[in-house]
């Protein structure tokens, strides 16, 4: 087998020992580079042995970043059960504080256990007192409803093409709808039903999965498209997405947001390649108007300096520092590259001046938090180190104003 290239830029890999006198496994990731002498973080006083005695072989599985390569790790446990099978020395199946909230294989699982429940036919008076599972964005589409509604009025109350699915136990140990919201809404408004197909789940199917794995199984229950169903449309995923990464800070689940896993999922719910790209960059750009919003007070508005419409004022505040030996570069915080500035330099123009002044802006709270907690001091360090003879400062522009009345 040809081994995995080594690409120039990853953060993090995911390896895999085999013992070659019994074929015995170890699975692991590790961030950082695969020639910086990491060897493996196993338990197993075995495996320290075999690895001793030189019975131990090395294959990288796959590159990428952090997030995507414990996913990766994980996935890979969970399929084999690495911790409870004899033929591994992992004895955990991964995971840990990073993933907080990893839809695991086995949620296929309970999605073939749930497709193979034969359904009773239900009083729709019974349900209609049960609490509802809402994963969409917007809890009920009238017209979807009423789009139901006609088609089994038309079909003379023949609704046995709509099931509702009721997870047992739930709500404080009642059942509670868990899908089906617009088919029961639709039977219920319609003249002539008045049951339902309904496919019960008992709790210890549904109770080993998390919140979120329920949220995700409940987005592939309404995939794009399908007939007689509310799709899930771009608001829902980037609500799923939002949801994932909660348990996270702004700025992490900024970072984080668009792992392979999310992509994964995004595409068994049905999402093209196109609108999974648009779901994850919404998702992100809600993260940051909330985090905006949340550090607003009365009357102050965040300066979006990259607006067309602040060109003048922008110009103002970086005219200021303009003479014949200072060059001037204004970027936004997560725009701004050290390669940029140095071709600028080079210009015939600007060869001879001696200094260099950017002036930063950040499009948000979370972006200016970003800038000088990790940017401007990775840069202002290599300037120093490398660029010994560059005089660069970083000058950064006003974030907050007061709105005009």
């Amino acid at each position: 087998m040809i081994p995995l290239r080594e690409p120039q830029y990853y953060d993090a890999f995911v390896y895999q020992y085999t013992n070659v006198i019994n074929d015995k496994i170890y699975l692991g990731y590790h961030v950082g580079s695969i020639h910086d002498g990491y060897d493996g973080s196993c338990e197993d006083p075995q495996f320290s042995a075999d690895m001793a005695n030189g019975n131990l072989m090395r294959k990288i599985i796959e590159y990428g970043t952090h997030l995507d390569m414990i996913e990766l790790e994980r996935e890979m446990l969970l399929e084999v059960d690495a911790r409870n099978n004899a033929m591994y020395y992992n004895r955990t199946n991964g995971g840990g504080a990073m993933l907080k909230n990893f839809v695991r294989p086995s949620l296929d699982d309970l999605e073939d256990k749930i497709n193979n429940i034969t359904p009773i036919v239900v009083d729709i008076d019974k349900l209609l007192k049960l609490k509802r599972y809402q994963a969409r964005h917007d809890a009920i589409s009238t017209e979807h409803v009423k789009d139901l509604t006609d088609d089994i009025n038309d079909d003379n109350g023949d609704n046995s093409d709509l099931v509702v699915t009721v997870l047992q136990g739930r709500d404080n140990d009642k059942d509670q709808v868990y899908d089906g919201n617009h088919s029961l809404d639709a039977t219920k408004e319609s003249k002539h039903a008045t049951t339902i197909a309904v496919k019960y789940v008992p709790k210890d199917i549904w109770s080993k999965y998390t919140d979120h794995e329920l949220h995700t199984l409940a987005m592939r229950k309404n995939p794009v498209p399908k007939k007689k169903r509310l799709a899930s449309n771009k608001a829902d995923g980037i609500k799923w997405i939002l949801s994932k990464y909660a348990k996270y800070s702004s700025i992490e689940a900024g970072e984080l947001i668009g792992s392979s896993n999310d992509y994964k999922e995004l595409k068994k719910i049905g999402y093209s390649t196109r609108i999974a790209n648009s779901i994850v960059k919404g998702a992100k750009d809600q993260l940051v108007n909330n985090a905006s919003f949340a550090a607003l007070v009365d009357g102050e508005v965040w300066n979006m300096w990259a607006d067309k419409k602040m060109n003048d004022k922008r110009e103002e505040f970086v005219d200021r520092y303009r003479n014949k030996d200072t060059l001037v570069i204004c970027k936004s915080s997560g725009g701004f590259r050290l390669d940029s500035m140095l071709l600028e330099s080079i210009k015939p123009a600007h060869f001879k001046k001696d200094y260099v002044v950017v002036c930063i802006y950040h499009n948000s709270p979370a972006a200016e938090k970003k800038w000088y907690r990790e940017y401007q001091p990775q840069w202002e360090k290599v300037v120093k180190r490398r660029l010994p003879k560059m005089n660069v400062v970083f000058k950064s522009l006003d974030t907050i104003s007061r709105a005009e009345k």
